[in-house]
């Protein structure tokens, strides 16, 4: 079952910035696919593959997570690069300690990740030159999601506006917490909505306990939001809230 994607406003949430390292240049983003889980306990489980087509130097990429409810806590798991298409195992980043200066310029250098914890930036570092790269970040974010009395709620924005580039050809998958016994029933115990660009679809996988939505094209100045309603007894780990999460924002 599908269904189009109609477009509204919202502050900026998750983004993703790029450094170049000198002269003229610009960068594409051709295609994004996202894989995500959400939990009993509301924790979402996230593993987003973005690609990323240089024309010039660069040598950093960044993930900005703040934004989210002040109840919620996202962690990095793991973060992995490579060079698209040349046959190659991607490389597993190591951990190094931020340096406040790295901000406005300098590194671990290649093959390193490093969080900003004051800005909550979470930065890559590699060195590209003309090539299209693979980035793979995995990381959770803990209290994201919602239980009231009579349906639980996932609100999330997993593509953000603000960005300098295009996002194209982006799929986001949300596995659901589906009891034993139970299956999603589209538009019954099971609703969804998304936000973004026009052109973009929503489509329930019942066999797959699974709601994807695919965006063609999201533009800079543009996001990708879903919200999915579920039972709130599938959500059967959190205490239930008389509000949204969403109306205590930072």
């Amino acid at each position: 079952m599908k269904k189009k994607i109609s477009i509204v406003l919202v502050v900026l949430l998750m983004g993703v910035f790029v450094v170049g390292c000198s002269g003229e240049k610009y960068y594409e983003m051709p295609q994004t696919t996202i894989k995500a889980s959400i939990l009993a306990d509301g924790t979402l489980n996230v593993r987003e593959t973005r690609s990323f087509e240089f024309h010039g130097d660069f040598s950093a990429v960044w993930w900005k997570f703040g934004g989210f409810p002040k109840r919620t806590d996202v962690s990095v798991n793991s973060v992995y690069y490579g060079v698209r298409g040349d046959g190659t195992a991607m490389q597993k980043c190591s951990e190094a300690e931020f340096k406040d200066h790295w901000r406005e310029h300098g590194g671990a250098g290649p093959g390193y990740f490093s969080i900003d914890k004051e800005k909550e930036d979470v930065y890559v570092f590699f060195k590209a030159y003309d090539e299209t790269y693979d980035f793979t970040i995995d990381y959770s974010i803990k209290n994201i999601a919602t239980r009231h009395d009579e349906y639980s709620e996932l609100y999330w924005k997993f593509v953000s506006d603000g960005w300098t580039a295009d996002s194209e050809n982006v799929t986001v998958n949300v596995k659901l917490p589906v009891p034993g016994g139970e299956k999603i029933v589209p538009g019954d115990n099971v609703r969804a909505w998304g936000h973004g660009d026009l052109g973009g679809t929503l489509t329930f996988h019942p066999d797959k306990q699974m709601v994807s939505a695919h965006m063609p094209h999201v533009s800079g100045d543009q996001f990708g939001e879903v919200r999915i309603i579920m039972p709130s007894e599938w959500m059967s780990e959190i205490k239930k809230v008389t509000q949204p999460m969403w109306n205590n924002r930072h």
